[in-house]
């Protein structure tokens, strides 16, 4: 039996998917193992000579009528939700999760008439949208793809929206349009933040690999603009006889300068302009690939969970613990970034 969403009867806390449970061997009260040391037995062992048992009780004392309890922290939500209003964890089991087959999530078409099921007054949008400014994808955080759509590696949409985790609605709609269309969709996050993006998304291979390479360009265009350049827009400026009166001047002087500078200083002035073409195409790259990348990261982690996991109750698990974001490294990531940037200017 799949414990998550239920409580510990001794210190009323709910279990999650890493706790360590004790189940009693009697009536299958689960405890943490903790509680149940602490408290030296099962907290329902007065009523073993009942015939207590915990699961009979646990279905007498489902959800009522009208409301969603949720399997990852056991809140009740109201009926119609598509996410826990306590965690912001997928509810599953819902009524309409295919909004897309079966009408939207108030029981009207989801390509035209009103949400609330009624024609549209107005004589309906001649787009097929909905004219009361309200679509499936508000509502539906599968985004009106199917749960059981295949995805790449055998993983099927459902699978792979509980990997995700966080913004849902947005990649499924990526997701699927890559799938049926080869296509994939401009990522602003991974123009911004590079190949921490991609961290940040538990990609840790390639966003290693990318975040270094970034970094190592970033720590020497930074040296060589503090030292080299910056040497010499100081000549410039210094010069009491030079009247600058464009950045084309500007230009023209830095480049005279810099044909001037002995080999070394000049072979580390080029590294700087190639490092920062590099730093800054890392960023238009994850910019254009980081949907498609995570699209490929995704179907092939959730396959693997599937391969090694011995139950589709572990399987479940392992999907909503192992996906998600790792946020503590993403502004990590972007800590060092500032001080890669900044601290230069108290060096040099």
């Amino acid at each position: 039996m799949d414990f998550i969403g239920y409580s510990c009867p001794v210190c009323d806390k709910n279990f999650h998917a890493d706790d360590d449970i004790v189940v009693c061997p009697v009536c299958g009260t689960p405890h943490h193992r903790d509680c149940y040391e602490k408290n030296g037995e099962c907290i329902n062992a007065d009523k073993h000579s009942q015939g207590y048992n915990f699961e009979t009780d646990a279905d007498e004392k489902s959800a009522p009528d009208g409301a969603i309890k949720c399997k990852q922290c056991g809140h009740l939500n109201p009926e119609g939700c598509f996410f826990c209003s306590q965690c912001r964890a997928p509810l599953e089991n819902r009524q309409n999760a295919n909004t897309y087959q079966g009408g939207s999530p108030f029981g009207g078409a989801p390509f035209g008439g009103t949400p609330f099921g009624g024609g549209n007054p107005n004589g309906g949008n001649p787009f097929g949208g909905n004219m009361g400014g309200f679509n499936t994808v508000q509502f539906d955080p599968m985004a009106g793809v199917s749960p059981d759509a295949e995805f790449d590696e055998g993983a099927k949409a459902g699978e792979v929206a509980k990997y995700v985790k966080q913004n849902t609605t947005y990649f499924m709609q990526v997701f699927n349009k890559i799938k049926n269309f080869g296509k994939s969709k401009f990522s602003f996050a991974g123009l911004f933040f590079g190949g921490g993006y991609l961290l940040y998304r538990k990609q840790y291979v390639i966003g290693t690999i990318i975040t270094v390479i970034m970094a190592a360009c970033l720590i020497f265009s930074t040296y060589g603009n503090f030292t080299v350049l910056n040497n010499i827009l100081n000549d410039i400026y210094s010069d009491t006889s030079i009247k600058l009166t464009s950045y084309t001047q500007l230009f023209s002087l830095v480049g005279e300068k810099i044909n001037l500078l002995d080999m070394q200083s000049y072979v580390i002035v080029m590294a700087t302009f190639v490092c920062e073409i590099i730093f800054y195409g890392l960023y238009l790259f994850c910019g254009f690939n980081a949907n498609r990348l995570y699209y490929k990261h995704c179907c092939k982690q959730v396959n693997k969970i599937k391969t090694n996991a011995t139950s589709d109750t572990e399987s479940d698990n392992q999907l909503q613990t192992k996906g998600g974001v790792n946020t503590a490294l993403g502004f990590s990531l972007l800590a060092v970034l500032l001080l890669i940037n900044f601290v230069p200017q108290f060096i040099f």
